[in-house]
Parts: C-alpha cells; structure tokens; sequence
C-alpha cells in the first residue's frame, strides 16, 4: 500500500474526491460537505504552517465538540503534525499539566475557552478570531511529504505514578485500524456514525475515521446530552445507523431499554461497546430488547495498541456459558496470552494479555517505560517487531476466544488470601437487580484491609444486601465475599468516565439508592415539550 494512503487525512481526502457533496460532519442539524471540510482542514492546516508548525511537532487541540474540533484534527494532520487532544471540561490544573508535558508548538482553541485555559507558553490560534486570517489561505491539499511512521496523534491516558502520559501513535497503525475493522463493518456512504466521545479518548479516533475514511456521516453528539431516552430520540431524528459507545453507557442504555419496554432506533444497525468489562446482566438485558439485525460487537484493548486489539460478536449464545468474552484479534492485531516469562500459558490458564501487530510508538518523553511496556516479539517475522504488555490478565476458551479475568495489579492480598477483584466483581454484577458493581479493598483502619462490595441497583429493582450475600456464598469462597456490601445510587468516575477506584478505597461519599422503586414504565426524565425540541433539532 503506498505511503500516502496510509495517513489518516489521506483517507479523507480520498472520501472528499470520491464523494464531495455528500454529508461528512453533521451538527446542531447542520451538515458539512466532505469537499467543505477538506477545503476548511487545508485553509487551517496552511495557517499552521505559517505559523511555524512542521512535520513531527505536536499541536494541542482544546476545543468545544463542533465541526471546528473536526476540521482542527484533520488540519494538524495535514500539516503535517500530531494532534494533541485536551478535553475543554478538565480542570485548569490537568490542562497546564497536559501542555506542559506534551510541549506543543502552537495550541489551537477558541475564544470563549481562553478564560478557562492556563495561560500557555506557546503560540495560540483562535478558530473564531482568527477566522478571517486562516479564510485567505488556499482550499487545495497541501500534499506533504508524510510517512506512516509520522505521529498522528498523542492522547494522555492516567498513570500508576498518578501523572498522565501520553501515547504517541503513528499514521500508519491507526490507518491499518479502521481500514481493518471495517471490512467486517461494512460503514461506507449512507451510514450515519454518531460521535460520542471526547476527543480526549482514544474511541474518538475510531469514530471519527471509520465514518470519514469511508464516506459516512459523523454526528456530534451535542454535549450535555447523555440521557439514554433523548440520546436515542435524537439518533432517532438524525437516523443514526452506528452507535460506538462506553461500556458504562452501553449497560445504562440496555436497562433503559428493558425499564421503559423500549427498542433502539430503527435506523440502528451497528453498535460497538469497549472500554471497560461487559457483564452478563447487561448483556442479558440487551438481548431482552435488541436483537438481529442490529450487530453488536464488544471490543477490547489499550490506546498503546491503537484503540482495540480484539473484538467479539455478541450474537446469540455468546457469553451464556461464562463471562462476556473479549473475542479473538482483529485483522491488523496479534493477541498472545504469556507467563511472567512471556512464554505462552496452557489453554484455560489465565495469562497476561500482550499485544501485537498494530502499536504506538511509546509514551512521549518516557523512553525507559516505553522499553519496560513495549518489548521485543521474537515471533513476529518482521524484524523489529514488538509487542505490548498490557497488565491485563485473560484466559483462552476451548473456541479459541479471550475472556477477560482482570488486571494483574487487581490482584490484592486480603488476610492472607490473594484475591482476583474481577473475579469478584463478576459475581456481584450477576446478582439479581443489579445494574452495577465494584470490589475494592479498603484500610479503614491502619493494617486491617478489608473487601467491600459496591451494588447501583438498576431502574425499579431493590437490592437486600442480606440476599445478596446469602446468594454470594453460593458462588465464591468465603474469603472472597466483601466484608461490606454497600448498595448506593451510583459509582465515582473519573474524567475518562470510568469507576474511580482510589475515590472507593479512599470512602469517598456516594449518592443513596432511591429511595422507592421507579414505576415499571418511568415517567419522562425531563418535560415532554424538551424531548419534542431536541427530536425537532435532529430532524432539521
């Protein structure tokens, strides 16, 4: 495959020559032309340049989730840069952490945002103030000369030191991604892609590029909308057909579904869930409500990996004899299970998931973790080749499938008992009525660790945490039922969205559980005439 078809604005401009008025970017019910979008990318990107960024330097993006933040990552790209995505809804203080560890040429954001920003060290481009010095520029392709080992993006991922660090990812490995999946996929013209994560998160790059590397239509979610009711009354107006979506709101989603009686969209044909374990209830609410021909695939790996690693169909029958499995590797990826040694383990052992095929870099400015994590793969026929050490630990069932068991750093050591937090989490997340569940280990006191178990119950059930421990004692060793079992109304996250797991060990408070049951069919969460207004903007 030449060079110049594997950058990521490649594959959009392609899109643009092939299909130039169709609809690439949809927002607030209007759409951008993909010979539009490519036209404002390049007149950027020349302003960029202009301004002094070159092949290689890294260019930090805080801008809010519009059509703006889309033609900003295709412009770095074009000028030949790595995007350097900061979510404007961070704290000031994570933000100047942020650039002061990328050290960006130039930071591109807006003007209303600039209040909010630490004041940076580096150069700023304004997209609405400086709107009429990037228009004089050219509309035509720039057409540098880029490799597909350039940097095309670093996202910030959190760090066991407690310090982020970012991941450097090529053109190339995130190219060989999407066009990977995607012959499975099938996305193409016609498909409407919605854009649900921040840029901040490595899932944003499959979004963006699996619609507009094959000439779907990206939708942005408008920000704030996160309700599973209106979410889906406004994919319903906008007819969306690919839904990409957290684990945790996919399992929000399902139980909506299963509380109001509902169905998806009927315009939904593709969802894709990743990002954290899928459990068995979840899943078997989703099957309660969504069935073929809708596909849904449930998907694993690091952004160190570029996005996901292995994948698995969840058609019938998948995840029934056991946890919800992870799948096998998709097309451009190798997943190998290994011993502390890095020696294969037997079938049915669990083992560290290390990855191959398709990687980042390394981690920006950390050459010695990026040797610790990214090691040498003596079975690749390439040579050079590496692979990545995940700290996650898997085990291979007899259909050759991976089935998530935990990280290797959730395993704790309670009274003198070495216990698996997955493994326990799992067996509370089966419980009846339970919509969520978390295992932490937690020092209430000096040296006397404890395990507590944290249940959400889902829409209308009610969970007894005295049942529940009684139904615990049916499947787990007793050293492996939590001491506590506090049912509440929801979990701590982090910005990523995920649970926050030093907020528990730590007692953080957390919301009660409501206080009645909900109806079998809730009420509205907001008025009725505010569903009507965003159903109406959707269908503009």
């Amino acid at each position: 495959m030449p060079s110049a078809s594997r950058v990521l604005h490649g594959t959009v401009e392609h899109a643009a020559r092939a299909r130039p008025g169709d609809p690439a970017v949809v927002a607030g019910g209007a759409a951008v032309s993909y010979v539009a979008l490519n036209e404002r990318a390049n007149r950027l990107a020349r302003h960029l340049r202009a301004m002094g960024v070159r092949t290689e330097d890294r260019v930090a993006l805080c801008v809010e989730r519009s059509p703006d933040a889309i033609v900003a990552v295709l412009a770095v790209l074009k000028a030949g840069a790595a995007y350097v995505p900061i979510d404007p809804a961070y704290p000031a203080a994570r933000v100047a952490a942020l650039l002061e560890d990328a050290r960006p040429a130039l930071l591109v954001t807006q003007r209303r945002l600039l209040a909010r920003l630490p004041v940076p060290a580096v150069p700023l481009v304004c997209l609405d103030a400086d709107a009429a010095r990037v228009a004089r520029h050219s509309g035509a392709d720039l057409e540098l000369p880029l490799h597909p080992e350039n940097a095309a993006y670093v996202i910030y991922t959190s760090g066991s030191t407690g310090r982020p660090k970012g991941v450097v990812v090529p053109h190339g490995a995130a190219v060989d991604y999407v066009r990977g999946i995607n012959g499975e996929l099938g996305v193409g013209p016609g498909d409407r892609v919605l854009q649900f994560s921040s840029l901040a998160f490595d899932v944003s790059v499959e979004e963006v590029f699996l619609a507009l590397a094959h000439g779907a239509a990206l939708v942005l979610r408008p920000d704030g909308l996160l309700d599973p009711a209106l979410l889906m009354a406004a994919c319903a107006g906008w007819g969306i057909t690919v839904l990409d979506l957290p684990t945790a709101f996919w399992a929000q989603l399902a139980a909506h579904l299963e509380g109001a009686g509902a169905s998806l969209p009927p315009s939904v044909r593709l969802v894709l869930v990743g990002g954290e374990r899928a459990t068995r209830a979840a899943l078997a609410r989703w099957r309660a409500r969504v069935g073929p021909p809708v596909r849904t695939f449930n998907l694993y790996g690091p952004t160190e990996a570029v996005v996901t690693s292995t994948w698995c169909e969840l058609a019938p029958g998948a995840g029934e004899d056991g946890e919800v499995p992870i799948g096998r590797a998709t097309p451009d990826a190798l997943a190998y299970l290994l011993d502390a040694g890095l020696a294969p383990t037997p079938e049915g052992a669990a083992g560290e998931i290390v990855l191959g095929g398709g990687l980042a870099r390394g981690y920006l400015h950390h050459p010695g973790r990026t040797a610790e994590r990214f090691v040498p793969d003596p079975r690749a026929s390439v040579p050079g080749a590496r692979m990545y050490r995940t700290g996650d630990l898997a085990r291979r069932r007899p259909s050759g499938e991976l089935e998530f068991v935990g990280r290797m750093d959730d395993q704790v050591k309670v009274r003198g008992f070495r216990i698996e937090l997955g493994e326990v989490e799992a067996a509370l997340a089966a419980l009846p009525g339970v919509a969520e569940a978390v295992a932490a280990v937690r020092e209430d006191s000096p040296g006397d660790a404890r395990l507590h178990g944290y249940l959400v119950p889902r829409p209308g059930a009610s969970v007894d945490p005295a049942v529940a421990r009684a139904l615990l004692r049916e499947r787990l060793p007793a050293h492996m039922i939590p001491s506590t079992l506090v049912v509440a109304g929801g979990l701590p996250r982090t910005v990523s969205g995920k649970v926050d797991r030093r907020a528990l060990a730590a007692g953080a408070p957390l919301p009660p559980p409501a206080a009645e049951p909900a109806p079998a069919v809730p009420a509205p969460p907001v008025p009725v005439p505010a569903i009507r207004r965003v159903a109406r903007e959707a269908a503009r």
